[in-house]
């Protein structure tokens, strides 16, 4: 078993993104493309830019974990997937303990603690709102194989 943190990322209050991801929810229900757009691509490209690395630099959420856990952190590979939670399909994003990696000796857990957690919740909020979707939880996991 690994520990894992999920980050799930939530429908966006307004605008043009709303209307691209209910159409998405409604094709999830129907079992019909719309053809128009493409809210799965949209979350991927937003999963991306925080995960994202460029070269050896830091991503948007190295330096957010690194800023919260007192450590160097450095993630890699995050797994992203499509799924129902509370009855909508939305983004999630799972990062295993074996895809962080801290200094030798730090004392950075993994996942973090709630009170990081939250931090992390709350500084998302602020980081997202530029590409307008939410995020719905964040919440530590044990994943077997």
């Amino acid at each position: 078993m690994e520990d894992t943190l999920v980050l799930v990322l939530g429908p966006p209050p307004e605008g043009w993104q709303k209307d691209l991801f209910y159409k998405y929810q409604n094709d999830r229900r129907t079992g019909e493309a719309s053809g128009e757009g493409n809210w799965e691509a949209f979350e991927g490209e937003i999963v991306s830019n925080l995960f994202g690395h460029d070269g050896e630099s830091p991503s948007t959420m190295d330096e957010l974990f690194s800023q919260l856990l007192g450590a160097p952190v450095r993630i890699e590979d995050p797994y992203f997937s499509m799924s129902p939670q509370r009855g909508l399909w939305v983004a999630n994003i799972a990062i295993s303990r074996s895809h962080v990696h801290v200094p030798e000796g730090s004392e950075a857990t993994w996942p973090p603690s709630k009170k990081a957690r939250d931090d992390v919740g709350l500084a998302l909020m602020y980081l997202l709102k530029r590409e307008w979707v939410n995020t719905l939880a964040l919440y530590p996991e044990r994943h077997t194989g």
